[in-house]
């Protein structure tokens, strides 16, 4: 299994990721692979401050970054060259079996909807937790956060065959917060599938 790891992602990245990165190559299976994704350059001189061999990672150069703070829907179709673009793109492209980041969340978010699409059935991802149980054990918390549902619609009607006007993309996003909200998913999938997108 080949494990994509975005090392740019999160607020204490590269230092973090790379650590974690070293760590968990004692921790998964002699055949199992983790790919770094960001700047070569960053991502081996983070490696020699780790300890790390590069030669126990496949390094993938993704020289654009999405910071914390970038717009997702905006920032993802911008910077096809950021790890997070690339990450996904190898995803869908079988070149990798899994792909992980700290964020930028909402680009995280928008890659896996409009690169690698939804399972059958399924509306959109969610952003997990692991917590802890009270009589021992953890359990997976799912949906703690990154609701993007505004701006994927966005992204969707912007890149739709379908023109819509600028009014009617205002009355349609409220609309679709209301359906959505009330767990209409047919209504949902109804509008998706106007918009171009298949779930």
């Amino acid at each position: 299994m080949k494990i994509g790891l975005d090392v740019m992602g999160g607020d204490f990245a590269p230092k973090a990721t790379i650590k974690g990165a070293c760590l968990a190559l004692k921790e998964i299976s002699s055949t199992d692979r983790i790919v770094l994704f960001g700047p070569e350059d960053v991502i081996r001189e983070e490696l020699k401050l780790a300890g790390g061999d590069p030669e126990n990672f496949i390094i993938v150069n993704a020289p654009e970054v999405i910071g914390m703070g970038e717009h997702p829907t905006k920032a993802f179709v911008q910077k096809p060259k950021s790890s997070i673009s690339i990450g996904f793109h190898m995803l869908k492209s079988g070149e990798i079996d899994a792909f992980s980041s700290a964020g930028n969340s909402g680009a995280m978010v928008v890659g896996s909807m409009y690169t690698v699409n939804t399972i059958q059935g399924i509306i959109r991802p969610c952003t997990s937790a692991i917590v802890p149980k009270e009589k021992g054990g953890i359990g997976i918390l799912l949906d703690v956060g990154t609701h993007l549902l505004h701006d994927v619609l966005v992204f969707l009607m912007d890149h739709s065959p379908v023109e819509f006007p600028e009014r009617m993309k205002h009355s349609l996003l409220l609309l679709i917060r209301k359906v959505f909200h009330d767990r209409e998913e047919k209504s949902l999938v109804l509008f998706l599938d106007m918009c171009g997108v298949k779930v």
